[in-house]
């Protein structure tokens, strides 16, 4: 098991990641540290399933809010059902600078990088071959791609 100290939590400790199934069937278990930002455990345990119940959506809380999350789940099919928190601090993108929307467009805080997807797209798609082929958990990538995400030209392609 897991454990350190979290001034959250004000003690030692960790946390048992579960996924449980709507008809309350826990289908997945992980020990993860305290420290940790759950987001990237969330697609383990879907692909590590091996029950006979296939569910193909999450749902979860503020935890598991994550851009990059969202794109793998995504290019996997996995339908993400996240409640994000705090929807004003959020940096929506709108798909190009001439189209408007009626009511949301105030939500838009910028344009999609269609070249840096562009660019990025072979990589990207090796990524989720390589989680759907069990070559790499999700979780390892995802921590893999997190650090220094804010110059790895990958991660931003994710996001």
């Amino acid at each position: 098991m897991h454990s350190e100290y979290h001034i959250r939590y004000g003690g030692y400790g960790g946390i048992a990641y579960h996924q449980v199934f709507d008809k309350y069937i826990p289908l997945f278990t992980h020990l993860i540290t305290s420290g940790v930002w759950e987001a990237v455990y969330i697609l383990d345990g879907l692909l590590k399933n091996i029950s006979d119940i296939q569910p193909d959506t999450l749902y979860g809380d503020t935890q598991g809010q994550s851009a990059p999350v969202f794109a793998i789940s995504y290019l996997l099919g996995i339908k993400l059902m996240r409640r994000i928190r705090n929807w004003k601090d959020c940096d929506f993108l709108g798909p190009t600078a001439d189209k408007t929307y009626d009511y949301i467009d105030p939500l838009f805080k910028g344009v999609v990088n269609w070249n840096l997807i562009q660019t990025h797209w072979h990589d990207m798609m090796r990524i989720v071959f390589s989680i759907k082929a069990g070559k790499v958990m999700p979780s390892t990538l995802l921590r893999k791609l997190g650090s220094y995400s804010g110059k790895n030209p990958l991660y931003q392609a994710f996001q």
